[in-house]
């Protein structure tokens, strides 16, 4: 119910296992999604919302234009015994809850808790703090309505853990499932790039890669960059000069399709995430998923899943970007085993065909995954 294009992919990304296993499944998304979904379907049910992240906004639209009714409507004609939410719209989702119990008492309630708790808020400066604040309020207060939560990473179960209190309902680590959309080709590997979005620039450490770029257009000018995202570059040109300009392609477009996307990293020769905080990366396993290996600050969220100088390459946070540089060239001479590795791990890690093993908790709470698949 709210709109970020990649959760389109993570909800197939469970759906798909589900449906393989011979349960009938639908989709029930924000109309945003629609030009994604294409006309073809008809296990998708739409709803007109706003694309904001206020959810008092998208609240008081939901109400007003009968979603209530719509959402009461699809689930009189579906039954669901199952309600995955892969993207929280933090006040609607109570509303979706509440009828999925109506059509059927006994439905079982499982969230995807992506970001159960920010220790550094800091990092985003003051106002998003305190948005943050009140995002992980509400979630808990959606958790308390779940019967179980998935937590896609180690590194957020165990924050989970430690910040959930008296919250009961069950908890599982499934690492972030992917529907694998790779290309069946492989282009020739060019760019070293930047992948997301870039609206918290600092968090996300954008500045780190251009002060890359500007220190290869002095003593590497053969090397190449990319940055692909959906958002507004604008400021970004306007801060490098013009040798580092001419060695950075900018991919972009509103809506940025998910063929875009996996086109860039896969003629990538590295993905950089030089991120200052994060739990865990939607970019990585897009990255692995396509065989490009990463370079990756020194944080848990991230090194959770890179094995330095095997599938990636680890730096200091507070490393100069000559060091980044360094170690850039180094996974360059190493690229062959490091694509492989990347991909590997893609395979065995994010791949949605590994829902499967999980499909009997989703549905009854009891846990087979370990179980040889």
């Amino acid at each position: 119910m709210k709109y970020a294009p990649v959760m389109w992919n993570h909800a197939r990304a469970f759906g798909q296992p589900l449906a393989g296993a011979e349960h009938e499944v639908r989709y029930l998304l924000a109309g945003s999604y629609q030009w994604m979904v294409g006309p073809e379907r008809n296990d998708v049910d739409t709803v007109e919302l706003p694309k904001t992240s206020n959810p008092l906004l998208s609240l008081a639209a939901f109400l007003q234009k009968g979603g209530p009714a719509q959402i009461r409507r699809s689930f009189s004609q579906n039954t669901p015994r199952l309600v995955i939410i892969v993207n929280f719209n933090q006040l609607v989702d109570r509303l979706i809850i509440r009828e999925a119990r109506k059509a059927n008492p006994k439905v079982r309630i499982v969230l995807l808790i992506h970001e159960p708790h920010t220790e550094d808020k800091r990092v985003y400066g003051w106002k998003r703090s305190i948005l943050l604040f009140f995002y992980e309020k509400f979630t808990r207060g959606l958790a308390r309505r779940a019967d179980a939560l998935i937590l896609p990473s180690p590194s957020a179960h165990e924050t989970w853990k430690k910040y959930s209190g008296r919250i009961k309902s069950e908890s599982k680590m499934i690492p972030l499932p992917f529907v694998d959309e790779s290309l069946a080709s492989q282009p020739i590997r060019t760019h070293i790039s930047f992948v997301g979005q870039i609206a918290h620039a600092h968090q996300k450490g954008l500045d780190l890669f251009l002060e890359m770029i500007e220190a290869a257009s002095r003593t590497h000018p053969e090397l190449r960059f990319r940055i692909v995202t959906g958002d507004d570059t604008a400021s970004v040109l306007s801060s490098l000069s013009q040798k580092g300009r001419k060695q950075l392609e900018v991919i972009t477009g509103n809506p940025l399709s998910d063929k875009k996307i996996h086109e860039a990293v896969r003629s990538s020769l590295v993905v950089t995430i030089l991120q200052r905080r994060v739990m865990q990366s939607g970019t990585l396993p897009v990255a692995m998923m396509n065989g490009t290996p990463a370079l990756v600050t020194d944080l848990q969220g991230l090194t959770q899943f890179i094995e330095d100088h095997k599938n990636g390459r680890v730096v200091a946070l507070n490393s100069t970007a000559e060091e980044r540089l360094l170690v850039l060239t180094e996974m360059l001479e190493n690229l062959p085993a490091m694509s492989l590795a990347s991909r590997t791990c893609y395979e065995e890690t994010f791949d949605s065909r590994n829902v499967t093993s999980h499909i009997p908790w989703l549905l009854h709470g009891k846990d087979r995954s370990d179980q040889p698949r």
